[in-house]
């Protein structure tokens, strides 16, 4: 039987779209991607925001996703004003720009847009 963080990687392996092998690793604009997608089913839109914690939580046992989701996709996104920080270490989508949120789901996640927003 798989162990537990094998199990894991191939869960988020497959949300990613990869290959479960560990060498393949997701794009940044695929974990771009991911990171909108989390906040946005998790309902984290406006007020209600996210700790990094909690963002990075299923990315624990591949230590470069975690690196490159924290140190640049994140200020990435907060520079182009996707995501806001009320507070420290705290995320959420800005709901003005759900438009250009949309956009970005329907690229890499168009099965999550089909049955929520048409």
């Amino acid at each position: 039987m798989f162990s537990n963080e094998t199990n894991i990687y191939i869960s988020l392996s497959v949300n990613l779209g990869m290959k479960s092998n560990k060498k393949d690793r997701p794009s940044p604009k695929k974990l771009r991607a991911w990171v909108i997608r989390k906040l946005f089913r998790q309902g984290y839109i406006g007020r209600r925001h996210c700790g990094i914690d909690d963002i990075l939580r299923p990315l624990r046992h591949d230590e470069r996703s975690r690196r490159i989701v924290k140190d640049k996709i994140i200020p990435e996104l907060l520079k182009e004003e996707m995501l806001l920080s009320p507070h420290k270490d705290r995320y959420s989508i800005n709901p003005r720009k759900m438009g250009e949120v949309k956009i970005v789901l329907k690229k890499y996640f168009p099965e999550l847009i089909n049955g929520i927003m048409e």
